[in-house]
Formats: structure tokens, C-alpha cells, sequence
């Protein structure tokens, strides 16, 4: 969505990058942010997008450079505060497996 309206312009501007490879406390906010971001978009679905959709939002997290534990970790709380919590937490291990057969090495 639109933060502008919540977050002043002055607070938008994200600092400059660190001249280091190793990830800095801000890179780790912001994952967390995107994070916990993707899984708002998902609870928001309506009660018949959120069985695919939580394979896209597998793929997603993947994406942010998380790990399979966290992945399956996220999925698990999305899954329960999802519209069909049981079908959506049967659903989890197919979604984890799909991902570890087609993910990228």
C-alpha cells in the first residue's frame, strides 16, 4: 500500500548502503518488514485465494533469502490465521515440498 500518507517523506528515504557484504541490523529490518508485509497480504486474501496463494506466498519468502525453517515456520502462522486454518496447515507441507524440488540450488 500507499505509506506516505502514514510515514513522512523524511522517514521514507532508506540510508545508504554500508560498504560491507555482511548483512547489517538495518538489512535485517527490512527483511523483517517485507516479511511480516507479505504475510499481511496474504490474511488479507479473500477466503478463495488463500489455498494458492500460499504457495506464492512460499515463493515470496524464498525470495526475501529466508531459510526452508522459516519459510515453513511463516507459512504455519499464516496458515493459522487464515480463513480454512485446518486445510491451510495440510496444505503447509505440500507447499514446503513444492518449494525444496523446484527452488534454485
Amino acid at each position: 500500500g500507499d505509506l506516505s500518507r502514514i510515514i513522512p517523506d523524511t522517514e521514507m528515504i532508506q540510508p545508504p548502503k554500508l560498504p560491507t557484504s555482511a548483512p547489517t541490523q538495518f538489512d535485517g529490518m527490512v527483511k523483517t518488514s517485507k516479511v511480516d508485509q507479505a504475510i499481511m497480504d496474504y490474511l488479507a486474501l479473500g477466503r478463495g485465494a488463500q489455498d494458492y496463494q500460499l504457495n506464492r506466498l512460499a515463493w515470496r519468502l524464498a525470495g526475501y533469502g529466508l531459510d526452508e525453517a522459516d519459510i515453513e515456520s511463516r507459512l504455519h502462522e499464516a496458515a493459522r490465521g487464515s480463513h480454512s486454518k485446518a486445510d491451510r496447515e495440510d496444505q503447509v507441507p505440500r507447499v514446503m515440498r513444492h518449494l525444496r524440488r523446484n527452488r534454485m540450488p
